[in-house]
Formats: structure tokens, sequence, C-alpha cells
């Protein structure tokens, strides 16, 4: 069970690292792609978190290719197979938003202030 603060109940675990950072960066924008916390299930939350542990094992294997260092192509090829496979899961594209109730809040205060605008030109309506 979580609060919503920590990915994470294990004791002595540090999630500040860069690497956590990075995991907890990858779900909050996978989720934010997906249409936000309110508008996925417990499934796709789920595979959310594995799709960017995916992401950041494949990272940091990249990382060590650019430094020049032995990367096993064949562990990165399986990692960003992995990591396409969850996507198409997950869906490629981002989702919208529901924006009933903030189209129609804007559009309520668009109106407003141009009825104000009209008002204030005309001296109050009176005119």
């Amino acid at each position: 069970m979580t609060n919503g603060v920590r990915l994470f109940s294990i004791a002595g675990l540090d999630q500040r690292t860069l690497t956590a950072r990075r995991y907890r960066d990858l779900i909050d924008s996978v989720t934010s792609d997906l249409g936000g916390q309110d508008h996925i299930s417990e499934l796709e939350r789920q595979l959310i978190r594995r799709h960017a542990a995916v992401a950041v094992a494949a990272e940091a294997l990249e990382a060590n290719l650019v430094r020049d260092m032995p990367v096993d192509l064949n562990n990165l090829g399986i990692l960003i197979d992995r990591q396409r496979r969850l996507a198409e899961t997950l869906g490629l594209g981002r989702r919208a938003r529901p924006l009933d109730d903030d189209l129609d809040r804007v559009l309520d205060s668009v109106t407003k202030r141009r009825v104000e605008t009209r008002l204030q030109r005309h001296g109050g309506g009176d005119g």
C-alpha cells in the first residue's frame, strides 16, 4: 500500500538517486501522456512502472555505450524490444485528457470577460 509519495517501501532504499529520479520522471511523463493518474487503470499503472524500469535499464546501457565501455548489444536489443512492446500495449500516442469541465469553465470565463468588456465600452450597457 502506498500513500502516493513513495514508489517503494523497501527499508534503506534511497529514492533520491539520479536513477530513482529518472524512473519517477518517466512514470510521471508516461502517466501524463496517457491522460493522468485519474484516467489510467491499476493495470496501466503497473505497466507504466515496468516500462520505466526497462527504459532506465536501457538508458544505463546506452550511457555505457557512449562512454566507450563494453555493452552487450543483445541485452540492449532485448530491453529495447521489451520497451517497445510495453509502449505498444500502453499506446504509443498521447491521450487527450477529458476537458469537459475545464473547457466549460474556460468558455464561461471568456464569455464573461467579453460581456464585461462590451459593457465597459458602451457605458455599462445603458447605451
